[in-house]
């Protein structure tokens, strides 16, 4: 479905500009979470409507999470997954010629803030039974604001495409612009291509369905019963623009005679 917000638009390889430090600095150190715990780390003041690159150095020690990042707000606006990466880190740790830093994995997280003014970070724990919480490093975790979001004026087209979306194509509306669809083919003598779409969907129904019962081999039919949807949706576009040509019409023969009844 359509986001109603454009999102982050620029190059993530682009030269950031001078980085912005979280509200409350946090130093490198380590993070201890159990199964489904949850710690917040930081906020940081942010602009409406702007990109920003956050850039969070992680080393997974052991178990496997997420780095959250969340608006004013609670809503998660990103997620980037935080895993074990075994014997390649365990080699990493033991070079001693190399710091802290250099051991650590840069998470680089793309953000468009909409309407968001601060962004909080948070490390989550996953939650199962083949989970033993989260224990990482992490080092400085700061913003880089980019410049305002491009794209904004798709808000009110995006708001249209959405709204499409979640009235049209829904599961209880979606057999009836099927079955409009393949009678607008009927009556307007378009037998033959009506013949062409139900083949395969007819195929699969009566004889592959009695052979193989599993989803994946009537994935074609939903594929096949899109073009009868749009033929319906096709169809009604050409009516209503027709219905607003004849309106205009009859509006402007109605202005341009009413002033030779009224002078008679």
């Amino acid at each position: 479905m359509v986001s109603l917000n454009p999102p982050y638009g620029h190059d993530r390889a682009a030269p950031p500009i001078e980085p912005l430090p979280p509200s409350v600095p946090i130093q490198s150190h380590t993070v201890q979470l159990s199964n489904g715990e949850s710690q917040s780390l930081a906020s940081m003041a942010v602009n409406p409507g702007t990109d920003y690159l956050v850039r969070a150095p992680v080393e997974a020690v052991s178990g496997s999470g997420a780095f959250d990042v969340r608006d004013d707000t609670g809503a998660l606006i990103a997620s980037l997954p935080v895993r074990e990466h075994g014997d390649a880190n365990k080699r990493r740790r033991q070079k001693a010629d190399r710091d802290q830093r250099d051991a650590l994995t840069e998470l680089v997280m793309p953000i468009a803030t909409v309407n968001a003014r601060r962004l909080d970070f948070s490390f989550r724990a996953d939650n199962g039974v083949r989970h033993n919480g989260l224990s990482l490093n992490m080092g400085q975790i700061s913003g880089h604001d980019i410049g305002p979001t491009p794209g904004q004026w798709t808000r009110g087209p995006r708001w249209v495409a959405r709204s499409i979306q979640r009235n049209v194509f829904q599961t209880s509306r979606w057999p009836v612009l099927v079955l409009a669809g393949a009678a607008i083919l009927l009556l307007g003598y378009r037998r033959r291509a009506l013949v062409a779409v139900l083949a395969v969907p007819a195929y699969y129904l009566l004889v592959q369905s009695a052979l193989h019962t599993e989803f994946r081999y009537v994935l074609a039919v939903h594929a096949l019963s899109s073009v009868l949807a749009a033929v319906t949706l096709v169809v009604t576009a050409l009516l209503a623009a027709a219905a607003v040509r004849a309106l205009h019409r009859w509006l402007r023969v109605r202005l341009l005679t009413r002033p030779e009844a009224e002078v008679a």
